[in-house]
């Protein structure tokens, strides 16, 4: 299979749903800056900010990573698929009950590190379990390869929380407040209906211990792996946060969405891409792993152009997209784009070390990159701003996608230098 038929097969059509449904979904705070930007001063915007870092960190706890389990776990053809699902949810369930009740003891000690109130961290906390379903679900939609039906779940989902949004602050003028009433509600009403469409899977099932320790030996050892990306993306706000304040924390998000443009590209291709090259790689073809290789490395080359250009552009696009007081943005989106290109890059080569089940090792050099990135962010924001918190962060993405390069190289057998050879 050459690229082109790469790129004409089902992959591509799939690829193309998951980037506009992604699109829509992760770029729910992009679409709605131009407005809020206009509405809310940078200090607010800060808040909104820190409230669904916040939220996202939340969500590693929440859903123990568990919709990673059910979406590999589809191609075993020895699992019980429905039964494991239902395990799983009980699982979340469970877990999120000791959750809760440890961040409602610890919420003066996050309120104190975030400049969140206290009543809007236990908000995040009820919202991460409905967040929780709705990824049990998309991992369902995303490994059975039913691309519209995962599209209509997270459009449904951004769509919402855009019209909530526009109503409860600039109708209602709620300010701040109101963004985060609707990300709440938002996630409550989509985690709901995500139950009942998962309805089948979660009747009639009866408890598996084999598959919770399956599902538990899968995805814990992510948790340090994504708590390590949450350090690698999220440490900036906090640091500049306590550093320079909530005003330059919104200055520096504006920057940060418009620079990710390029990473939610990426993660969208690969909801797409991954199980497409699962199912390819069960086939044991030298001759397709020869060609995936070529691939690879032309998107590698596409996404850094790309990245490079929206840099070049970012003085137009800021003073396009948001109020005057935002405009100093613009310095920071070239390294946030081309650490959004390097994970890019990165996800092409982990879905290798997925594959393989060796995510143990993964988690490590993530957990290893997150904790370089604290010390690395807050040297360079202390003495260059937000421009040296941006920089920290592409230089971070780029030293975590050579590590996971590496570890990909050497637990799964590809001809990543066969050209080399052949020269």
């Amino acid at each position: 299979m050459s690229t082109l038929r790469i790129l004409s097969s089902p992959l591509l059509k799939n690829s193309a749903i998951y980037t506009i449904a992604s699109v829509l979904n992760s770029g729910t705070s992009f679409f709605l800056m131009p407005v809020l930007t206009r509405y809310l001063s940078p200090e607010e915007y800060g808040i909104i900010s820190m409230f669904l870092l916040v939220f996202s960190i939340f969500n590693i706890f929440s859903s123990l990573n568990i919709h990673g389990a059910i979406n590999r776990v589809y191609f075993e053809e020895n699992i019980n698929f429905k039964e494991y699902v239902g395990n799983c949810f009980l699982m979340v369930f469970l877990n999120f009950v000791f959750f809760f009740t440890f961040i409602f003891l610890t919420k003066k000690f996050i309120s104190n590190i975030s400049h969140v109130p206290e009543f809007w961290i236990l908000l995040a906390a009820v919202s991460s379990m409905f967040q929780a379903f709705i990824l049990m679900n998309l991992s369902i939609l995303q490994a059975k390869m039913r691309a519209k039906n995962y599209a209509f779940v997270q459009m449904a989902y951004s769509l919402l929380n855009i019209i909530l949004t526009l109503i409860l602050t600039v109708e209602f003028y709620f300010a701040w407040k109101g963004r985060l009433i609707a990300q709440f509600l938002s996630s409550c009403i989509i985690g709901i209906y995500s139950l009942v469409t998962m309805n089948n899977y979660l009747n009639n099932w009866k408890l598996n211990v084999s598959y919770i320790r399956h599902a538990l030996k899968f995805s814990l050892p992510l948790i340090p792996h994504t708590l390590g990306g949450m350090l690698m993306i999220m440490t900036d706000r906090f640091i500049i946060s306590n550093l320079l304040g909530l005003k330059e924390v919104g200055i520096y998000t504006v920057g940060l969405q418009i620079g990710l443009i390029i990473q939610l590209i990426g993660q969208s291709f690969n909801k797409a891409y991954a199980p497409w090259l699962f199912n390819e790689l069960n086939k044991k073809h030298e001759d397709t792993k020869v060609r995936l290789v070529k691939f690879t490395y032309t998107y590698f080359f596409a996404i850094i152009l790309f990245a490079t250009i929206i840099g070049l552009l970012a003085p137009l696009l800021v003073r396009f997209l948001v109020g005057k007081d935002f405009y100093t943005s613009s310095s920071i989106v070239l390294w946030i784009a081309l650490g959004g290109a390097f994970n890019s890059m990165y996800y092409m080569v982990t879905n290798y070390i997925f594959y393989s089940y060796k995510t143990q090792f993964l988690a490590l050099i993530t957990f290893f990159c997150g904790l370089m990135n604290i010390w690395l962010t807050y040297l360079f924001t202390r003495y260059f701003g937000i421009v040296g918190a941006a920089f920290s962060y592409s230089l971070i993405s780029l030293i975590f996608f050579i590590l996971t390069f590496i570890l990909s190289i050497k637990v799964y057998k590809m001809p990543w230098f066969s050209f080399i050879r052949r020269v």
